[in-house]
């Protein structure tokens, strides 16, 4: 799963979705680069805010917190579907909506 964080807020090991140029252009790291705290530093004294990066790897265990969190958000996403459980398509926009949020989740 592909998404946009605030360099600030990454960690180490997180892989990069989408290559990072400077504003003339200028590739500065590619995609699929496994970040490390000397490029994270690199990023920082760049300037560089934002990036887009691969979290579908990260270990999706949750603490008890965010495990409770996660069931709200399923029970919300089940209501919100019940209608339509017999609909291949929602049920996996459904699904697709649960893995989702635990990965986001699991990323905290």
């Amino acid at each position: 799963m592909i998404i946009k964080k605030k360099v600030e807020e990454l960690k180490e090991g997180i892989v990069l979705a989408k290559d990072i140029v400077n504003d003339d252009g200028l590739l500065l790291v590619t995609k699929g680069t496994v970040l490390d705290d000397k490029l994270l530093s690199l990023l920082k004294a760049r300037g560089i805010k934002w990036v887009y990066v691969d979290i579908s790897g990260i270990n999706q265990t949750l603490s008890p917190e965010l495990e409770e969190e996660y069931k709200k958000i399923v029970e919300r996403i089940d209501t919100k579907f019940k209608e339509f459980s017999e609909h291949p398509v929602m049920m996996r926009i459904s699904n697709a909506a649960k893995e989702y949020w635990k990965t986001k989740l699991s990323y905290q």
